[in-house]
């Protein structure tokens, strides 16, 4: 497949990468041309998973177990006036 001067598709998106930072307007009119969503789903997706696995392989699981544990019990077991009162707090 080919995109404008770039002879892959690959070399499209990365061009587009690199032209959001460098040239903004041509990176923004060469995807309003050839819109190519799948390349950064995957990335982003790639990227998070691995970012994700990386974070539980460090955490210290029972620590974590125990505070989401204290923390859903503290919850539950909060008064509904205190709930709302700290809810609205937040957004303020």
């Amino acid at each position: 497949m080919k995109t404008g001067n770039c002879k892959t598709l690959g070399e499209a998106v990365f061009k587009n990468l690199i032209n959001i930072l460098t040239a903004p307007n041509d990176a923004f009119a060469a995807i309003r041309d050839k819109p190519t969503i799948l390349v950064p789903l995957l990335l982003i997706a790639i990227l998070t998973a691995s970012v994700q696995y990386r974070y539980f392989q460090v955490v210290d699981r029972v620590f974590l177990i125990e505070q989401l544990i204290e923390q859903t019990q503290a919850f539950v077991n909060a008064p509904e006036d205190g709930r709302v009162a700290t809810d609205i707090k937040k957004a303020a």
